[in-house]
This record gives C-alpha cells, structure tokens and sequence, in this order.
C-alpha cells in the first residue's frame, strides 16, 4: 500500500491566477491520489494517525479541484467528493491568502476587460471588500451536514423546491410565492434576503414558516408542519450575513429535493408550464432547463462571419491560441446567431437544476470568479453556466411553450421587472460580451456548449404519408 501511495502522490495547482510571490510548495499543497480501485481501503488509510499528520487530504477518485472545469465529465457528481473538495479548495486558499497577503480580490493586474485599471471608484469598492471569508462560512456548515446524513436529505424526489431572491421587490414576490404555492409540485419556497444590513420587511416574515440564516444547517420540519394547518409548500425565508449577488447560489441545508427551480423575483411561470420544465428536468438532471435561453458569437477582430468556439483546450493567456480572449472576441446574444438557431445558455429568471450545483458555485468555483462577481454586481448566471457546463460538458435544455394552430403560444410567461431591471440599463448586451471573456479568464477554459434541442409537450405525432418506393426522390 506505501509504494501505491508513493507512485500516486502529486501536487496541487488550483488556481486561474497565483501571485508570484507565493513559494511553490505554499502554492502545491500536498496530496495522496487514491486510485478508484483502492477506495475501500480509503477508509482505513485516513484512520491512520501518522497519514493524518503526513497528507493533507485523501481523494478517492481520479477527479481533482484544480482540473474540474477544464475535464468535463457527466458522471462528475460520481467522482466529485463535494465536502472533501471544498475542505481542500479552503485549506489552499487559506495557505495562498497567508503566504501573500492578498485577497482573492485582487483582480485589477489581470485584465479583465469589466475590471478597468483606472476606475477609482470601482477600485475603491474593490479595496473595501468585505466577503474574503463568505465561501468558508457558508459551506462549513453545509458540508458537515452533508457528509454526516448525505442520503436522507433529498427524498422529495417527485417534487422540486423554488429559490427566489430579493431585495426590493417585496409586493411581487408575496403576489409569486402565493402563485407558486398553487402547485402541487412545489415541495418547499425559499426566499433569499439580500439586504444583510434591514431585517425582512413584515409582509415577507407574514408569509414564512421558518425564518433561517444561510449559514444554519436545516430547518425544523416539525415545527413548520405543526404552525401550518394546510399541505401547500412551505416557505422559508432565509437571512444574508454578507452582500453578494452570489449568495444567490448558496447551498442551503434544508433543501430536501434533487430538483430546484430558480426564478426571478419578478417572473411568473404559469402552473400548467411547471410539470413539463420539472420532467424535462429529471429526465436529464445533469442539464440547466429552463426558460430563458441565450446565446453566444466568436469571432476573430475584424472577422465579418461570426463562428463557433473553437473546441478545447484552451490555450494560455497571451499565447494566442484558439480560446484565449486576448485574441478572439465574445458577444452575448439575447437571441439566436444569424440563421443558426442554437443557443448555449440558460438565464436564471426560471431555470431547474440539480441541487448539487448550488455546492458545486458556491463551494468549488475558482475563488476569484466570486470576488468578480461582487465586483461589477452582474453577470453570476453566466459564471453558473461555465460550473455546470465545465463540469459536464454538455449544453443546457430549453422548455417551449405549446402552440395553436396559428402557431400563438397557448401560455405565456410575465415579466414584471423590465422597466427596473438590470437587462435595461445602458451597454448591458456590452457589459455582458466582456463577462464571457473574463470568466474565460478566471476559469481558464471555454465550457459553454451549443445546442439546438428544445423539450415541448406532445401535441401530435411527426408528420408521415403512405407512399410508393417508386416515387423516392
């Protein structure tokens, strides 16, 4: 077992960028790479009081944090240990922040086309950053539930819970949560708080069963079934110790379905339109399905025909190669590229996923993507995109909405936020095309995978005629 352990041992570099200063072995901390085929034995080697002292972790399969959004694989949840993945990434950041007395919000030297050297006042805000520990705070708790109890917490599998944040818009989202409770497909309605600084507002706390912080590990079902006299969801509002859009996709112990439906707080999705998302959802729960499919262009400077991403990998920066966006240009499209009706995003203004990936944003994303993304307030579903595409490879699926033989939807979808939305601002199409180049960056890789599949309910079979082989042409 020793000269195993000794031909497998290697060492870890995980990070998009790492500051010179830090001394390689800060940088590399140590490892034993456990073969799949010796997991059973894993058990007894991390008992060992002398392994304990001498390794700093035990993976157990051929999957490893640094290379996770850069070697797709759709049976990822299979070869993810996500508590012992996260234990990791925090022991590595914990050792770069100490040997270089930075934060990982220090993304002004990598330019980054949204994080321009000279703007003061975003270099102020920068300077005043305050979430450097939000990630350790919220997966601690998270993960040490998870690794005691992994397999009782998500048994609702024949419903899905929804994850709703807000700040502002607190008249809309009682209006949804009671739409939403309709269902009887919803399992459990959380409501993120965003303002860390204001308790709820009355009308939010009315609606609640429980009132949680994200850092709690669960809820107390018990007592939610005991104050409430009906069967409809229960709601649960959970509290915000920091500001972050990210906190938006922070793992949250008292989900107990695989299946999440994340909305807008100014979305309504009709009922009759839920069932077919959700089965869509749970016949390729590896995918993002949703709603609100968007789309992607590359092309070369200069470059009049826009093509698709050229495949991986992805060259380093500056070397020019096929991904690197010092060379090529991104644009994010609200709608299809020219004549190819394809798209390779999914927005979160209504979107189902796995449960895990909420672990996977929060807990194993590159540290700087988060400082990023509290950096120019924008752009967290796109970052979502590159975690789950990163890490399977595969493209998200888009639900369509059935027609009438005049080919006008049966059911449409409302938006109540377009006049005060951040899609209305001033250079958003703009700010959006530079965040696909940055998260390039930052995750070192170009995951996003085209498709041009969309799920529909069945109306009719194909269209199909009798006919003679004679007439074949």
């Amino acid at each position: 077992m020793a000269a195993v352990i000794n031909q497998h041992f290697v060492d870890l570099a995980w990070a998009p960028v790492l500051p010179p200063a830090i001394p390689r072995a800060i940088r590399r901390p140590p490892v034993f790479a456990i073969p799949p085929a010796l997991a059973p034995d894993a058990e007894t080697l991390i008992a060992r009081p002398h392994l304990r002292a001498t390794a700093a972790f035990v993976r157990l399969s051929h999957a490893r944090p640094w290379d996770l959004f850069t070697a797709p694989n759709p049976l990822w949840m299979r070869h993810v240990d996500i508590p012992l993945f996260t234990a990791w990434i925090a022991a590595h950041r914990r050792l770069r922040s100490s040997a270089s007395a930075q934060s990982d919000m220090a993304l002004a030297p990598l330019g980054l086309a949204n994080i321009p050297a000279d703007d003061d006042k975003l270099a102020r805000k920068m300077a005043a950053w305050k979430n450097q520990g939000r990630v350790d705070a919220v997966c601690g708790p998270y993960v040490s539930r998870v690794a005691s109890a992994p397999e009782p917490l998500l048994h609702a599998s024949d419903k899905f819970s929804i994850l709703v944040s807000t700040f502002n818009r607190i008249d809309t989202v009682v209006r949804l949560v009671k739409h939403y409770r309709q269902s009887p497909l919803v399992d459990t309605i959380f409501v993120t708080w965003h303002d860390p600084a204001r308790e709820p507002p009355e009308p939010l706390r009315s609606i609640a069963h429980a009132v949680i912080s994200d850092t709690d590990p669960g809820v107390d079902r018990a007592a939610i079934a005991a104050s409430s006299n009906d069967t409809a969801a229960a709601v649960v509002l959970v509290r915000q110790t920091t500001d972050s859009l990210n906190n938006r996709f922070n793992p949250i112990g008292a989900i107990r379905t695989p299946g999440v439906l994340m909305i807008d707080d100014d979305i309504r999705i009709p009922l009759s339109q839920l069932d077919i998302g959700f089965a869509a959802w749970a016949a390729h729960q590896n995918l993002l399905v949703g709603y609100y499919p968007r789309s992607h262009e590359v092309r070369l400077p200069g470059q009049e025909t826009p093509g698709a991403a050229p495949p991986p990998p992805y060259a380093p920066l500056g070397s020019g190669g096929p991904l690197d966006p010092q060379t090529w240009e991104f644009s994010y499209l609200y709608g299809p590229p020219h004549d190819h009706r394809r798209y390779s995003m999914m927005l979160t203004k209504g979107m189902f996923f796995h449960t895990s990936f909420l672990a996977a944003y929060t807990c194993l994303m590159p540290p700087h993507v988060h400082a990023y993304i509290d950096a120019i307030q924008n752009c967290e579903d796109i970052a979502m995109n590159f975690v789950v595409s990163g890490l399977t490879g595969l493209a998200p699926l888009t639900v369509n909405f059935p027609r009438a033989a005049d080919s006008e939807p049966l059911e449409i979808m409302t938006d109540f936020g377009q006049h005060d939305g951040i899609s209305g601002k001033t250079n958003h199409l703009n700010h959006r095309s530079q965040c696909l180049a940055d998260l390039v960056r930052l995750f070192g890789t170009w995951p996003l995978v085209d498709t041009d599949i969309e799920a529909v309910r069945y109306t009719d079979a194909p269209p199909w005629v009798f006919d003679s082989l004679a007439n074949w042409h």
